[in-house]
Order: C-alpha cells, then structure tokens, then sequence
C-alpha cells in the first residue's frame, strides 16, 4: 500500500458535488462544493471541530474528531447526512487502533507472565 499524502473523496449532498481532501502531512482539511471552497481549516492539534456552514444554500452542520479515530460528518438542515467524508482515513484510524491495543494486550500479557 502507497503513501498518499493527500486523501481525497468526491460525495453528492443535496444535488451539489461535494470534494473533500485531507493533507496527513500539514493537517489541512477542505471541502469544496462544485468546485468552491466552502471550508478550509488545518486541523492542527485540536482534535474536535464543529462549524456550520452553507451549502446548497441550506445551512449544514461539519463535525470533525481525530483524536483516537477519525470520524467527519456533514449534515444538514433537512436531516440528509453524509455519515463519513473521508472513509479510507477511517478505516486506516481504526486499524491503527486495533493495533496498538493487540500490541499493548500482548505486551501486558507477557508482562504479567514473567
């Protein structure tokens, strides 16, 4: 598997194309609706964002939390949602996890062995 180091995936929400990407490297995270820059931020160390935006002029709500795992959700007014912007970022989180805890189990266990 490839380091890419910018992960990028395309939704449509409420008929709008919508473009998320995430920089690994500088913590940046955009999103563009049909081409636009609705939202741009670095993520940096603050692990919970939550900010309202417009889109399609309806207001929507971007929640983003990347602490133990990542998890960014757009919803709207209406109730439409987009569970996960950026899945293959969340998929990579919680894989990371589960490793770290198998490690540390094991690293217990032989531990306590000992």
């Amino acid at each position: 598997m490839k380091f890419q180091r910018v992960q990028k995936r395309q939704h449509t929400f409420e008929s709008s194309e919508l473009d998320v990407s995430y920089d690994r490297l500088t913590t940046k995270f955009e999103l563009k609706e049909n081409g636009t820059l609705v939202y741009s931020v670095f993520l940096g160390l603050l692990p919970f964002r939550r900010s309202k935006l417009v889109i399609n002029d309806k207001p929507a709500t971007l929640t983003i939390f990347w602490m133990i795992f990542w998890s960014s959700k757009l919803q709207n007014s209406d109730g439409s949602v987009v569970s996960e912007l950026l899945l293959q970022r969340r998929r990579k989180s919680i894989g990371v996890l589960a490793y770290v805890v198998l490690i540390t189990t094991i690293k217990i266990s032989i531990g306590l062995m000992a």
